[in-house]
């Protein structure tokens, strides 16, 4: 505020072609901020072309890692549902043996008590 009070009492005293020149003086540094800022947006255009190419590129990266990814994927379920196929091949087959061998030892545990009591009745003279 005071800022504006010194100025506005400064330019009261300056006759009118002070003033002027005074004007045309600060249009100049106004011309030569206006170019700088110019310049500014001009390069600052160009490194946003440049981060949207970057952008890009990374996106298509991305994509790229993507599609790997789900490649990869589908590959790990094809050979994990393999493996479980063969596994459960394998669970059957065990299945099968242990009840073959369950049938094994009832039919030899029936067999040898069969014998057994033949033994035993034939000893107490019971046959």
């Amino acid at each position: 505020m005071n800022a504006a009070v010194a100025f506005a009492r400064e330019v009261e005293d300056m006759s009118v072609e002070e003033r002027v020149v005074k004007i045309e003086s600060d249009m100049v540094v106004v011309r030569s901020t206006l170019v700088r800022v110019e310049d500014d947006i001009k390069s600052a255009r160009g490194e946003i072309k440049e981060g949207r190419g970057e952008v890009q590129q990374v996106k298509n990266e991305l994509q790229s890692f993507k599609t790997d990814v789900a490649k990869e994927f589908g590959s790990v379920r094809t050979e994990m549902a393999q493996q479980y196929g063969s596994l459960k091949t394998e669970i059957e087959k065990v299945r099968t043996t242990i009840e073959r061998a369950k049938l094994w030892f009832l039919l030899t545990g029936v067999s040898s008590g069969g014998s057994l009591i033949a033994v035993v009745g034939h000893a107490m003279k019971l046959f």
